[in-house]
């Protein structure tokens, strides 16, 4: 006859597959808040927050390095690309075409990067949420050179490098 596993082990072992498979992070009002302050949370974030600091600086990485969020970021810059490449249509378009020519192979590779199911580090998708959401940033307003240098920050921040804050 086979010895049966203690009772008090079979309770332990099924409570703990449970909490090994639930979901560990930010709670809902957390979560909830993050949606509505995201600006600061991804100002902080480029700056150089830690994500483990404050759980809404969690919720917002989490929510920045999900995969549907990744995915929406890099259709966003490859429409520019093409937006930047083909006929300028309305006079009221926002992006100025050289600076987004003159970079279009890296910003393919960032929208590449972003489609991968590489880890990434939050604040190189804030950098590059920052990129498209800011009027007056590099990418709408900048110098070809300018706008490099902000591609090469992201980039480098989202692969772990060591590029300047």
């Amino acid at each position: 006859m086979l010895a049966q596993r203690p009772r008090a082990i079979e309770n332990y072992s099924v409570h703990y597959d449970r909490l090994s498979t639930s979901r560990l992070g930010p709670d809902l009002r957390a979560r909830l808040v993050a949606r509505v302050r995201w600006s600061s949370l991804d100002r902080q974030l480029v700056e150089g927050a830690n994500p483990i600091d404050s759980p809404l600086l969690a919720a917002r990485a989490a929510r920045l390095a999900a995969p549907g969020e990744r995915l929406k970021l890099a259709e966003a810059i490859e429409r520019i690309v093409d937006a930047a490449h083909g006929p300028q249509r309305r006079w009221w378009a926002l992006t100025r075409h050289a600076p987004v020519r003159a970079n279009a192979v890296e910003l393919r590779a960032l929208a590449h990067l972003l489609r991968s199911r590489r880890p990434l580090y939050a604040r190189g998708i804030a950098i590059v949420n920052q990129l498209l959401t800011d009027g007056c940033g590099p990418l709408y307003t900048g110098s070809e050179a300018r706008l490099a240098w902000a591609l090469y920050e992201a980039l480098e921040a989202m692969v772990g490098g060591v590029a300047a804050k």
